[in-house]
């Protein structure tokens, strides 16, 4: 069993209220997401702060109603819960006067091929290493 990454970088308007945050789309199949790393480059100085959704729910932070604020920095979440329908989100906003671009990688788990050979009677299985 391997990950995949998914990819997704939300580039968060400046002037973009709490009240009416971006939403991104964080689409995963219907896989369990292992990982989740929002990378934060340096430059929002507190004015730009996110939201994980799962569903119809916030998922991090675990507070309701909070938002994760950060500057230059790598945020890691580890969900604990089997959550496989893909349906993820970031909501995000933005108080200042610059776009500013959060970058998310998902992980998510992947089952790896076999490859089966057949040689005579024997069947060798071949795993990607």
């Amino acid at each position: 069993m391997g990950n995949l990454i998914y990819t997704v970088d939300c580039t968060i308007p400046a002037g973009t209220p709490i009240a009416n945050p971006a939403v991104f789309d964080l689409l995963v199949d219907n896989r369990s997401v292992s990982k989740i790393i929002v990378r934060i480059p340096p430059g929002p100085h507190g004015e730009v702060g996110f939201q994980v959704w799962y569903g119809e729910g916030q998922a991090f932070p675990y507070a309701l109603d909070s938002w994760i604020i950060a500057d230059n920095t790598n945020i890691e979440i580890q969900p604990d819960l089997e959550m496989t329908s893909g349906d993820w989100k970031l909501k995000a906003y933005n108080t200042g006067d610059y776009s500013h671009t959060l970058y998310v990688e998902m992980y998510v788990a992947y089952e790896t091929p076999s490859l089966t050979s057949t040689t005579s009677s024997k069947a060798v299985a071949i795993s990607p290493v």
